[in-house]
């Protein structure tokens, strides 16, 4: 667990040592909920804020990189591999029909994820899902 660890950022199970939480009596999951937001803002944004600095200020590690350039060796393979079907259907298929390329342009890697960082995404994957939202969009999974 924790991929995004070795850039910096602390794991699921670290957040709620966070002495600022144990000062307060606070967990993260309520601090994040709903509840709290509606009921202790100032805290509930305050611990957002916070966390969205770090996020900002810190880079995905290299390991992030390194996925990336095995996915695009998985991407060229799988292109050079179309490549040759196009090929070789064009040689079976003497027929003028227009070709459909749309499958042409999915990107055959796609990630899933708990963390809310954006790592993946800031590494140039393009198909992510977060399974726990996003922290630059307000939104929960």
């Amino acid at each position: 667990a924790g991929l995004s660890a070795d850039s910096g950022l602390l794991i699921f199970s670290q957040v709620n040592d966070l002495p600022f939480l144990k000062k307060i009596n606070q967990t993260y999951d309520y601090v994040a909920s709903i509840n709290s937001i509606v009921k202790q803002p100032e805290i509930s944004l305050g611990f957002y804020l916070i966390s969205k600095n770090k996020y900002v200020e810190t880079e995905p590690h290299e390991g992030y990189h390194l996925l990336r350039k095995w996915s695009d060796r998985i991407i060229n393979k799988d292109q050079l591999n179309n490549r040759q079907i196009d090929e070789e259907i064009d040689n079976n298929n003497n027929d003028d029909d227009d070709d459909d390329d749309s499958l042409n342009n999915i990107d055959p890697v796609f990630c899933i994820t708990s963390n809310v960082d954006g790592y993946l995404r800031r590494s140039g994957f393009n198909q992510v899902g977060e399974i726990h939202g996003r922290f630059d969009t307000w939104h929960c999974g």
